[in-house]
């Protein structure tokens, strides 16, 4: 099957279809992306390259199929996410993702190439549907990024998101935005992601909007196939509070030959009080 040509079509009609103005800023976190507090951009895993970064799936070379689950906590509604990637195609590699909210639903699309065996560019597109008439406008988006690889031991990412949105617009927490992802390989058990980032504009018409954010994490294999995960973010756009969010996770992951399993607890500190929890499973070949 030509997943690539597919892929391509579907990106297409993502960038061309006419949207509002609202969405969500952090579209989705799967469960290894929410243990490490977001951070991850650099080397996201598999599927989650669609929302990190749509360059990094140059880098890996399998098909894969992902379901995650969130309960945001308190009573405050699920989030259900499903994806494929294809990092198998000769001609370019692509993923897609299908989210579910109880205010929205999303579609993502991305593709990307290699230039040099450390070397990748990629694109994605985002398109948001609203569940609710009148909570929120239908919307899309665009994402750019690039990856290179120059050392063994360390990794570095750009990506500039939501590159179609106005200086400053929604409440819902979508921004202009650059960031740099990191990875850092201490040794073969231990591994470190520092991500900062920037807006791009004015930003959001909140009270309190930090130009300067950031998320931090790490993730240390226990045995070969075991990890654990820690992870900080500051001044992020967050899903799940709509707004800059201030907070910490962490998470633990199992990774088998064809198959991982992922789980993540993440708190959030400001601008209120809450929690969350997140499974997910991906099947690789």
């Amino acid at each position: 099957m030509h997943y690539f040509t597919k892929s391509r079509a579907i990106l297409l009609i993502l960038l061309i279809l006419p949207g509002g103005n609202r969405a969500f800023g952090n579209d989705f976190r799967s469960a290894r992306s929410a243990g490490l507090g977001g951070a991850g951009h650099a080397n996201p895993l598999l599927n989650d390259s669609v929302f990190q970064n749509p360059s990094f799936a140059s880098f890996l070379p399998v098909y894969s199929w992902a379901a995650d689950f969130k309960a945001l906590g308190e009573g405050r509604g699920r989030v259900y996410n499903v994806s494929v990637m294809d990092g198998m195609s000769q001609f370019f590699q692509a993923a897609a993702a299908y989210t579910v909210r109880d205010e929205l639903t999303a579609v993502h699309i991305s593709a990307s190439k290699k230039i040099h065996p450390r070397i990748a560019f990629g694109i994605a597109g985002k398109l948001f549907f609203s569940r609710n008439k009148g909570s929120i406008d239908n919307s899309k988006n665009i994402n750019l990024s690039a990856t290179g690889a120059p050392f063994d031991w360390f990794q570095l990412a750009f990506i500039a998101d939501n590159l179609l949105t106005p200086s400053a617009t929604s409440q819902l927490g979508l921004e202009r935005e650059l960031v740099l992802g990191t990875k850092f390989k201490a040794s073969e058990k231990l591994l470190f992601y520092i991500d900062p980032r920037t807006r791009l504009g004015d930003g959001l018409k909140i009270p309190s909007n930090p130009r300067f954010g950031y998320e931090v994490g790490s993730e240390v294999a226990i045995f070969k196939d075991l990890f654990l995960r820690v992870g900080t973010f500051k001044n992020i756009s967050h899903p799940d509070v709509q707004t800059k969010a201030n907070g910490f996770a962490y998470g633990i992951g199992w990774i088998a030959p064809k198959i991982s399993f992922d789980f993540a607890m993440e708190r959030i500190r400001v601008p209120q009080d809450r929690s969350s929890l997140t499974s997910g499973m991906t099947i690789y070949f």
